[in-house]
């Protein structure tokens, strides 16, 4: 019995639809186990600091991620932090000590120093009422809480000044404020700011319980002008990272050096190719597999479509089955000879 009797007979024991579909299958089988032997990387047997018998070339060009985001890493680390010079904070600030020197001013001014006894109850010191109507005073009209931050003994100092004491004060605190707010202060500068201007106030002649009240309100008006600024600062490192190039292992790089130690970057670019005997790379069988579904079914939907005899398709479908099968086989041995001349023309 010849071959194609035997195809014959079974054909003739199978429906039309099991045997396009055998067909398709073995095709599938066979265009697998051509192709196969031509997409397995070649592996190699290698331990992390041995030495390679041999030079390893990579057979294909990839992308370290790895390495990739170390350096993404890297850069973003680099990335200075962004600050942001809040200029009105100078004013700011300005106008708060002017405004408490103001409102002592104003309740020297009104509040009188003696007062007599009323409704029988002991009248209360007229410095202690001061206080009171200062702090009172400042609650309701400065949005910072400065009763609390600033101390009473402050205060009382400032209340128990004169017009013409007050007014230098005033003019010596405000000054130093203005001019060391207009530079940029980090949160970390404070702490030197309010030093510096507690000693530029210190050497002023103002008398002694007054003095130690400016330097509290000079340095209670000094605070950080220059803002960190987190969403520059991501959006600087965003760009740093967005510059990074990909690193990549190219065609046909040296990987390991015949008679070189294997060491942890050689290593860990073999495991990354997937050339390790230990940790071979599955992808290339899964794209195989992609590719023979795709070539099978897009036969499978032309023969579908072929409006011809069922006995016809079937003669068609064998035919084409061994000359597609041909046809592979002679352009793979096609390819394996450029490529084993185009190697040789590049590296010897």
């Amino acid at each position: 019995m010849n071959f194609q009797d035997y195809i014959g007979k079974i054909r003739t024991f199978l429906s039309y639809k099991v045997f396009t579909l055998i067909c398709f299958l073995l095709l599938a089988i066979v265009l697998y186990g051509v192709l196969f032997y031509n997409v397995k990387p070649q592996t190699y047997d290698v331990e992390l600091f041995s030495v390679s018998d041999k030079t390893i070339r990579s057979p294909k060009t990839i992308v370290d991620e790895e390495r990739t985001k170390e350096e993404q890493q890297k850069a973003a680390d680099a990335v200075e932090k962004v600050y942001t010079f809040k200029k009105e904070k100078q004013q700011n600030r300005v106008s708060l000590i002017d405004s408490i020197f103001e409102f002592v001013l104003d309740i020297n001014e009104e509040t009188s120093i003696g007062k007599g006894k009323t409704d029988g109850k002991p009248e209360k010191k007229p410095i202690e009422e001061k206080l009171e109507l200062l702090k009172s005073n400042l609650t309701a009209n400065v949005n910072e809480d400065v009763t609390k931050s600033i101390p009473d003994e402050v205060f009382l100092a400032l209340l128990k000044s004169n017009i013409n004491e007050l007014e230098r004060a005033r003019t010596i605190v405000v000054g130093q404020v203005e001019t060391l707010m207009s530079e940029k202060i980090r949160e970390e500068n404070v702490p030197h700011y309010k030093n510096l201007i507690s000693d530029r106030i210190g050497l002023t002649s103002l008398h002694s319980s007054l003095k130690d009240a400016s330097v509290e309100l000079g340095k209670y008006a000094i605070v950080a002008n220059e803002i960190y600024d987190p969403e520059q600062t991501e959006e600087r490192k965003k760009q740093a990272i967005q510059s990074v190039e990909p690193v990549k292992i190219l065609q046909g790089q040296v990987i390991a050096q015949e008679g070189h130690l294997i060491d942890h970057e050689t290593y860990h670019q073999l495991q990354l190719l997937g050339l390790l005997k230990s940790n071979p790379s599955v992808k290339p069988y899964i794209g195989l597999g992609i590719f023979v579904f795709l070539i099978i079914g897009s036969l499978f939907l032309y023969f579908t479509t072929f409006r011809v005899k069922e006995e016809k398709k079937q003669n068609y479908l064998i035919l084409l089955s061994f000359i597609f099968i041909i046809r592979v086989n002679f352009i793979i041995a096609l390819f394996k000879n450029t490529e084993s001349y185009r190697i040789s023309k590049i590296y010897f």
